[in-house]
């Protein structure tokens, strides 16, 4: 067992790089065992002639890393300025007896925050050490100061609570203020802590706004091929409301086809954006097999809608047109599109199904939204065009108000109008609440 004790580790720390010869450079290895690749510089393993390739971060459920700065720091060390503590959560009866009494702190109090204000067990979660680190014990160390892991140790332990593993890529530095109630506190060194980040594979790394530092920062990873993406972390007074970002880029991908798990990690994972259509992406190969099949299941009637024209809207939430397109089977499909946005996403439904045939029918760029001008768009361009005695199957579910009543107005009455009914969680529907409402139009 290695004991990192104080008085070891500063020994070590004075020693330079530079007047490092080889057979010190083997002895200094040699003494941090495991550690060594995760702290020293790759200078001092150049000395014996050996290439220092850093070490992939582990990863699993409950896997969680503190970048660790060492404070009045000499450039000339033989240590990095910063590096990474591999950590992980386990339910385990106490924590590691080789973590420092300071860090087992920061974890009861992260804890017990789970167990307080988010009603959470947590109680029977222990922080231990990665054994990544092989026989290391910090327990004696006093150089270390941990305060800055609150945020990636509270979002660690939040996904192994949930079952979710991190994405080792996704790396995060903050404090937090149990004293005086403030809330996310900013902290310093974030220059060196991005840039271990970016040594040891980190693609984003969060960090409190208004850290020192902050301007340099974002001036350094500003460009558009920047190695690392940066994101501030809000300075609120809440866990819950710090953490979300973060945690929509921390979560991997689940392994399990568990419907309860799969609506989670959608509900929390990164929203879409611009071309970034990662959550849809999910929807549609994850989500959308299991829940035509429920529905399936659940609504044999289903069936008996399938051969005939679907006409939607598009709009936000678009997932739903393909999973009537995969439920219902129709022969056809019209999409009606207002704006540049919109079309696009028609245009990649269309593409997304080459077997079927898709029209996309723009709205008039010069037209208003009013009611008048929607029904003469819909009954000139769409029932007209594509027939009055066709079969129809309406979906009212996209689209503002006004454009679901220009629908109904115009409808012939050989329609079948479909909504989609589900629940909502902050305004993103909850994918297996999901279920369709089908209903003939009334002839007077």
């Amino acid at each position: 067992m290695i004991n990192i004790d104080d008085f070891f580790f500063n020994k070590l720390a004075e020693k330079e790089t530079v007047s490092l010869s080889p057979n010190n450079a083997r002895d200094c290895i040699g003494q941090l065992g495991s550690f060594a690749r995760w702290c020293l510089k790759e200078e001092v393993y150049a000395k014996e002639n050996r290439a220092l390739k850093p070490p992939s971060i582990p990863g699993g459920p409950g896997a969680a890393w503190v970048l660790m700065v060492l404070e009045n720091y000499n450039r000339n060390s033989i240590f990095r300025p910063a590096f990474i503590i591999p950590l992980y959560w386990s339910k385990k009866n106490e924590h590691d007896p080789h973590l420092p009494k300071s860090l087992t702190y920061l974890a009861d109090k992260i804890i017990h925050q789970f167990v307080e204000k988010h009603n959470l067990e947590a109680n029977g979660w222990k922080l231990c050490l990665d054994p990544i680190l092989g026989d290391i014990d910090f327990s004696s160390n006093g150089v270390f100061t941990w305060d800055s892991g609150w945020v990636p140790l509270y979002a660690g332990l939040e996904l192994a609570l949930r079952g979710f593993s991190p994405d080792p890529t996704v790396l995060s530095t903050g404090a937090w203020d149990f004293k005086q109630g403030k809330g996310l506190r900013t902290v310093n060194h974030i220059l060196a802590k991005a840039d271990v980040a970016r040594i040891f594979g980190a693609k984003h790394f969060f960090y409190p706004e208004d850290s020192t530092d902050s301007g340099a920062l974002q001036d350094l990873y500003s460009s558009a091929d920047s190695p690392l993406i940066i994101h501030k972390l809000p300075r609120k007074t809440d866990p819950q409301a710090v953490v979300p970002e973060l945690r929509s880029w921390l979560m991997k991908e689940p392994a399990s086809n568990e419907p309860d798990v799969l609506q989670h990690y959608y509900l929390n994972t990164r929203p879409d954006k611009d071309e970034d259509t990662y959550r849809q992406d999910f929807y549609l190969k994850r989500i959308k097999p299991i829940l035509v099949r429920q529905i399936r299941e659940e609504i044999p009637i289903c069936k008996e809608y399938s051969g005939r024209t679907l006409i939607s809207w598009v709009s936000w939430g678009s997932e739903l047109i393909r999973v009537g397109i995969e439920l219902f089977k129709p022969e056809k499909v019209v999409l009606l599109c207002e704006g540049p946005i919109f079309r696009k996403i028609a245009n990649r439904i269309k593409e997304a199904e080459p077997q079927l045939r898709i029209e996309v029918e723009p709205y008039p760029s010069d037209n208003d939204m009013s009611l008048s001008k929607l029904r003469c768009f819909i009954k000139d361009n769409i029932f007209k065009k594509y027939g009055l005695s066709s079969k129809y199957l309406v979906d009212i579910t996209l689209g503002t108000a006004t454009m679901s009543v220009a629908l109904c107005y115009e409808a012939p009455e050989n329609a079948t109008f479909l909504y989609w009914n589900k629940k909502m969680d902050n305004n993103i529907p909850q994918p297996f609440t999901t279920r369709p409402e089908m209903w003939n139009r009334e002839v007077k």
